[in-house]
């Protein structure tokens, strides 16, 4: 039985504790966070989610740091703000847990100060904006596209709800950064309104914001005679509920800084590839080991 903590409980964070609670019953939900100032502090956290009670009540945001010393969980799945994450990190070092952030809007110093908290090696940590095996294996075809369509223009959509609030997504913004990286580029232009022509080498994005659209991804790839898109959609944040209780698991025994493509590719995985047909395997063990990693 894993214990685990689940901090941040907006829609996301609230899908995965109910996840957890319904599907999981290797796993044992010990520790729940709210937001400063969250009117959820106090409340059963089943009761919170409309379930019966669970017998966890959600804690207030000054309250974590003492409890992740009391409580240590095995694995903390973090799905607050930005400065609610760099402000635990040295409470989930003292607390030796593993912790998947799917907290997005990271500004690039504080991406730093995640990686170098996880550099100490106290605790594992898995930076995963957004946290589907879907949207991460389309950045895996996406690396492959741009290496082998060179030519191709690029252009990035993401459609998310009206709640929203980071443009654009941490998703977006780590797929633009892996094909520059690709493509040995590093312009990204960011929506288009007038005399704009496109210069050479830029990938262009654009997000979308209304409703209650969970999470779609597009990487368009334009050549002057034909065209590719790559689409992962999110039909349901259980999605990301699934994805947040594999990697709670992978990370839990683990010290350093992860990604889910680290999980997707380490041992562990292996044997999904050892049962792929002879072609398809034939197809990945193709691809130049650069554009693999």
């Amino acid at each position: 039985m894993l214990n685990v903590g689940i901090i941040g409980l907006g829609l996301t964070g609230s899908a995965i504790a109910k996840y957890l609670i319904e599907h999981r019953p290797d796993m044992r939900i010990v520790l729940a966070g709210a937001g400063p100032s969250s009117s959820k502090a106090g409340a059963d956290l089943g009761a919170l989610l409309g379930m019966s009670r669970y017998g966890v009540a959600v804690m207030p945001a000054e309250a974590l740091p003492a409890a992740l010393q009391a409580i240590r969980p095995e694995a903390v799945i973090d799905f607050s703000k930005p400065e609610s994450t760099i402000g635990l990190l040295r409470h989930y070092a003292r607390a030796g847990c593993g912790v998947v952030v799917g907290t997005t809007g990271f500004t690039p110093s504080q991406q730093q100060q995640l990686q170098h908290a996880a550099g100490t090696r106290k605790f594992g940590l898995m930076y995963a904006p957004n946290i589907t095996r879907g949207v991460n294996v389309l950045m895996m075809i996406a690396r492959l596209a741009a290496a082998y369509l060179p030519g191709h223009d690029i252009e990035i959509i993401e459609r998310h709800h009206r709640r929203k609030t980071d443009a654009p997504s941490g998703t977006a913004a780590k797929i633009a950064g892996q094909l520059h990286a690709a493509r040995h580029t590093g312009v990204t232009h960011h929506g288009r309104e007038g005399m704009t022509p496109r210069q050479e080498g830029e990938i262009g994005m654009h997000a979308v914001r209304g409703g209650g659209i969970v999470g779609v991804h597009e990487v368009l790839f334009a050549g002057e005679f034909d065209e590719i898109t790559i689409t992962h959609r999110s039909e349901s944040r259980l999605a990301f509920a699934a994805g947040a209780a594999d990697a709670a698991a992978w990370v839990a025994t683990r010290r350093g800084y992860y990604t889910v493509e680290d999980m997707i590719a380490s041992a562990d995985t292996q044997e999904l590839f050892e049962e792929m047909p002879g072609a398809a395997l034939d197809a990945v063990e193709a691809v130049p080991a650069g554009i693999r990693r």
